[in-house]
């Protein structure tokens, strides 16, 4: 999760620095890319994948971590509806 595409280079080549000391491999399956901003300059292109070296990561509008619910907006509106979902239908 990262502002723009330049910070998010910059940031895999420092995990990739770290994962080779302890001998760890990135899985580009499993990682994803999201670029976080209310006033997102890099929504209008649609970049569907970034490619560093010889990963290729798929981007991500929103994802679930740790029971909240992230999006590219920084926007909780899609995390809140979700809350209020479950608290209503506990109550029926």
């Amino acid at each position: 999760m990262e502002k723009n595409e330049t910070e998010i280079r910059k940031l895999f080549f420092e995990v990739e620095n770290i994962a080779r000391k302890f001998r760890l491999q990135i899985n580009q399956e499993t990682t994803k890319y999201m670029i976080v901003e209310r006033k997102n300059s890099l929504k209008k292109n649609k970049i569907g994948h970034l490619k560093i070296k010889k990963f290729k990561f798929g981007r991500v509008e929103n994802f679930k971590y740790l029971r909240i619910i992230l999006n590219e907006d920084n926007n909780n509106q899609i995390d809140l509806q979700e809350r209020i979902k479950k608290m209503l239908s506990k109550q029926i």
